[in-house]
C-alpha cells in the first residue's frame, strides 16, 4: 500500500533550472542592451553579479523584509551600482525584459520530466512555491511542466509564503489532503523542508549540492531520479 497520495513540489531549482534559465537570459540581455561597451563590464561579471544581488534581495523576501515589487524595483539598479556601471537609462527596459523573457526559457532540472511522467499515475501532484502567480504560470507552461499538476499553490495565491505553515495548510486544503498523506518535495532546508516539517508533513530533502546540514529529514536524495526508489518501489 503506498504510504503517500499527494506529492507537493517545490519549483524553482528542484523541477525548473532557474539558474540556468536565468543565465541564457543575462547573456542575451548583455547582447541586446551592448553592456560590453560600458567600461571594462564582461557577461561574466554581469550573471556573478546578478545572482549575488538576486540572492540577497530573494532571502530578504523569505524573511518578510521587503514585498516582491522592490525585488522587481531593486535588482538592477543596485547590481549596476555595485559593478560600478552607469546604466540607468537602460534598467526599467532590463527589468521588463528579463521578466518577459527568463519564464519562458525551458530548461529543467536534470531526470524532471522523466520523473514526473513515471509518477504521474500513481499520485496527485502539486506545486508549492514562493514565486510570482503569473511569473510560475509561465514558467510551468513554456517548460511542459503545465501537464503534470493539478493545483499550483503560490505565496500570492495563499496569501503567505514558505515556511509559513497557512501556505501547506492552504495547500492540503485545496486539494482536500491530510499532512499524514502527503509529502513535500523540495531544495530549500528551510522554506521547503522546515515548513513542511511544521505541518506535519514529510519531505524529501532535493540536496543537488550535497551540503552538510544536520536537520532531520525524512528522506534525501542528490539527483531527482532517486525519487523512483522512494515513490515508486512501494
Amino acid at each position: 500500500m503506498k504510504k503517500y497520495k499527494h506529492l507537493f513540489f517545490d519549483l524553482d531549482e528542484t523541477l525548473w533550472d532557474y539558474k540556468a534559465n536565468a543565465v541564457d537570459t543575462l547573456i542575451e540581455l548583455f547582447e541586446k542592451f551592448e553592456l560590453g561597451t560600458k567600461g571594462d563590464l564582461t557577461s561574466d561579471d554581469f550573471v556573478a553579479e546578478f545572482f549575488r544581488t538576486n540572492g540577497e534581495l530573494w532571502g530578504k523576501f523569505d524573511k518578510r523584509q521587503i514585498e516582491k515589487d522592490q525585488i522587481r524595483r531593486e535588482r538592477f539598479p543596485l547590481i549596476f551600482e555595485r559593478l560600478g556601471v552607469d546604466a540607468h537609462e537602460i534598467v526599467d527596459s532590463m527589468q521588463k525584459c528579463f521578466i518577459h523573457e527568463s519564464p519562458k526559457k525551458p530548461k529543467l532540472i536534470d531526470y524532471a520530466a522523466e520523473i514526473l511522467q513515471a509518477l504521474l499515475k500513481h499520485y496527485n501532484m502539486h506545486i508549492i512555491t514562493n514565486g510570482f502567480e503569473e511569473i510560475q504560470a509561465t514558467k510551468l507552461k513554456y517548460s511542459g511542466l503545465d501537464i503534470y499538476f493539478q493545483e499550483v499553490i503560490t505565496s500570492e495565491r495563499a496569501h503567505a509564503q514558505k515556511p509559513d505553515p497557512e501556505i501547506f495548510l492552504f495547500a492540503l486544503k485545496t486539494v482536500n489532503a491530510k499532512a499524514s498523506e502527503s509529502v513535500m518535495i523540495g531544495d530549500n532546508l528551510v522554506t521547503d523542508i522546515q515548513g513542511a516539517r511544521n505541518v506535519g508533513m514529510e519531505q524529501i530533502f532535493f540536496n543537488p549540492c550535497k551540503i552538510t546540514h544536520d536537520l532531520d529529514v525524512t528522506h534525501e536524495i542528490n539527483h531527482l531520479f532517486e525519487l523512483s526508489g522512494i515513490l515508486l518501489n512501494v
